[in-house]
């Protein structure tokens, strides 16, 4: 015979587990009938011209024209940004990997430059994260294949302070031209010029 704290417990027990169990059956039967409504009712796909029409109320007499986009232009600056986010942002322990990172998208000229002017390994660590903010073309010429880039960046600047280990963090805002030309019909970055 159960003493009466086990019939107690075992008479909650079972209790319990009924009302989970009415639970669950009422919560996934819900579920189910949302998704059958929810796949019954036909929805509207709308264009993008439809939805900047709905959200900018544009007039259905007017037409949402596009700036036209040339793609070697947006290549170009696209090359730019790439190039300075990955150059730009770097450490003085990792061997120089950020150099390796932009190797195949510059000129052997802007390679030897980059060469002469890496960082060297140090025990007092520094180091910076840079991410474009914007970019715009200053000059496009596709017949010369010659391009340059202006380019506004953010540079989270990290310096070890003292032999502890303390780093001091700064944001600088900079901004630089990027010069691109067309070798071998392939653009290459072929200067950075920061505007400091």
């Amino acid at each position: 015979m159960l003493s009466l704290r086990q019939r107690i417990f075992a008479i909650t027990g079972v209790i319990s587990a009924i009302l989970i169990i009415i639970v669950l059956f009422f919560v996934l039967r819900s579920r189910d009938t949302d998704v059958s409504t929810q796949t019954s009712t036909s929805t509207d796909v709308l264009t993008i011209e439809d939805t900047v029409r709905q959200n900018i109320q544009v007039p259905n007499n007017q037409q949402v024209n596009r700036a036209p986009v040339d793609p070697e232009e947006n290549y170009v600056k696209q090359l730019a940004r790439i190039f300075v986010e990955r150059y730009g942002t770097y450490s003085n322990q990792n061997e120089d990997i950020h150099i390796a990172d932009v190797d195949d998208i510059i000129t052997s000229r802007m390679r030897t430059w980059i060469q002469s002017s890496t960082s060297t390994d140090s025990r007092v660590y520094e180091g910076a994260t840079t991410l474009v903010l914007s970019s715009h073309i200053k000059q496009y010429d596709t017949q010369a294949g010659t391009a340059i880039v202006a380019i506004e960046v953010q540079q989270e600047v990290m310096r070890q302070t003292d032999a502890l280990g303390t780093i001091s963090e700064d944001t600088i805002l900079r901004e630089a031209d990027v010069n691109l030309i067309k070798v071998d019909n392939t653009w290459k970055v072929d200067g950075l010029w920061w505007q400091d």
